[in-house]
């Protein structure tokens, strides 16, 4: 009997009674709560038929009997341009992390309008003091990079703050909810110049990469507010730092960096209008239940569709398309 393994999928357990269900007498499911080793990987690949979780990509060329991979993240970059099996089915778990990052951007983006790092560091050291000038999110301009899950989440969110939207896709620009405008990416040395705020929920690709440059980073408003969650390499990190010494911008939120992690010694972490954090807003296992439990949910369904012959969720296309 074929096997399906599932890989470092955290509370497997809980789920076996499901997964036994779906599998029904087909195939063997085999659980691991951890990273597969390469001697288990060779020991267990020539009679698997389907993988949940991850094993690195580089190694799915071996198994060329492989006939469905389900990873538990949105990104899929480390497979791109990797020999897969042929006919391989890769599904992703897109639509977890939209909720929970949209909800990391609005922080940050409070958190910067409002000078909330400043008045954290005056009340560790009983510092009464008022910063003067903040800034009003309600109202203002928005352009989000990436009109997919992670965009899209945002954009329900800033509808509440009254905010005009537009996203920036890079091959549809059909008007659509909750967006007010979508535009192309040829477009965006026009609108950035217009937007109050920018936010980053791209993937990493050879058209993404630095797509915001030192000449586009120059262009946006003295007083905007830029926030990423996407990739570190969409920003150019050195041009960003010249331009803060400079006085420019708001304020600065990153999740993502370029390098990551980035060093303890880069400037960026001293700045008083930047806000870091460890790639952490999409994280799940271990750290956000909600998130975990919907990756549990859509890896099950596909598991039974996969069993079944059905049509699978969330398949993904290595052109990564935005």
């Amino acid at each position: 009997m074929q096997k399906i393994l599932f890989v470092n999928m955290p509370h497997a357990e809980e789920y076996r009674a499901r997964i036994e269900e779906a599998c029904a007498g087909k195939y063997e499911p085999v659980l691991f709560d951890h990273k597969l080793r390469r001697n288990e990987y060779d020991e267990m690949i020539p009679d698997t038929a389907a993988i949940i979780g991850s094993v690195y990509p580089a190694w799915l060329g071996d198994a060329p009997q492989l006939r469905w991979d389900q990873v538990a993240s949105a990104g899929v970059n480390p497979f791109v341009g990797k020999k897969l099996p042929e006919g391989m089915a890769l599904t992703n778990a897109s639509g977890a992390f939209g909720p929970t990052i949209a909800e990391h951007q609005l922080s940050l983006l409070l958190a910067l309008a409002r000078r909330v790092p400043a008045y954290v560091r005056n009340a560790e050291n009983g510092v009464w003091h008022d910063f003067g000038s903040e800034w009003q999110v309600r109202g203002k301009k928005a352009l989000i990079l990436g009109t997919g899950d992670l965009g899209t989440e945002l954009a329900k969110r800033l509808k509440a703050f009254e905010c005009v939207i537009t996203g920036v896709c890079r091959s549809d620009d059909t008007p659509r909810p909750p967006y007010d405008r979508i535009v192309r990416s040829e477009a965006l040395d026009r609108e950035l110049p217009e937007a109050d705020m920018v936010f980053g929920c791209l993937p990493s690709t050879g058209e993404t990469r630095h797509m915001l440059n030192a000449e586009r980073l120059a262009a946006m408003k003295e007083d905007a507010i830029l926030i990423n969650v996407g990739r570190g390499d969409l920003i150019d990190t050195e041009a960003l730092t010249a331009l803060l010494r400079e006085g420019r911008f708001f304020g600065v939120g990153l999740d993502v960096t370029d390098p990551e992690p980035l060093p303890p010694s880069h400037p960026l972490w001293k700045m008083e209008n930047v806000i870091i954090t460890p790639h952490v807003a999409g994280i799940s296992f271990g750290h956000l239940g909600d998130t975990q439990s919907y990756i549990w949910e859509l890896a099950l369904d596909n598991l039974a569709r996969f069993c079944s012959g059905g049509e699978l969720r969330n398949k993904v296309d290595l052109g990564l398309g935005y």
